[in-house]
């Protein structure tokens, strides 16, 4: 639960709510991380219900394993054991981070049913307007005179491109037919 930039006055006037309720939507950012491990699709869908779109900030609280298969990894000084994507303190039953990328956190909210636009507004515009990042360092959204920081899926939501500061960092093997289309 992120706060937008100011105090939280949980305090409220009207009798009927309790003084520890929920800030109102319009006054936080949830960051969730879509890996359906940490948070299941319930609550994901709930979080979504109660903040909209404009308001999830995906994160991926990755750690260093992510990406590398299941096995044994480190974090720091701790072992950590991945087996099918979860990463857990080795010898327990404590997760030790995510191994979730945005990539996949993006498609795991598609296999919730939102859309793709829904979807864009919670990795991309929803994060950078919750740290100031979209006013202040100009990212986050698509538009002239923001920095061309970009994430090129294909229809199936796989990467084919990533560009950074409009320089192309990454491209996969069907770049060229991507741009065909």
């Amino acid at each position: 639960l992120k706060l937008e930039n100011k105090p939280m006055n949980m305090s409220t006037t009207n009798n009927n709510e309790s003084r520890n309720s929920l800030p109102s939507p319009s006054q936080v950012y949830l960051e969730l991380i879509a890996d359906m491990i940490h948070v299941s699709p319930a609550m994901l869908r709930l979080a979504v219900r109660y903040a909209g779109v404009e308001r999830i900030a995906l994160v991926s609280d990755a750690i260093a394993a992510s990406g590398l298969g299941d096995g044994i990894h480190h974090l720091g000084r701790l072992r950590v054991r991945v087996e099918r994507g979860v990463a857990k303190l080795e010898g327990s039953d404590v997760i030790a981070g995510s191994t979730i990328l945005l990539d996949k956190a993006f498609k795991n909210m598609a296999s919730l049913g939102y859309k793709v636009t829904e979807i864009f507004m919670m990795s991309s515009t929803a994060p950078a307007r919750s740290a100031d990042a979209d006013r202040v360092e100009r990212i986050g959204i698509l538009r002239p005179g923001y920095t061309a920081d970009l994430v090129i899926l294909n229809r199936s939501l796989q990467v084919v491109t990533t560009i950074i500061g409009g320089r192309i960092i990454y491209k996969d093997k069907d770049f060229n037919k991507f741009l065909s289309l």
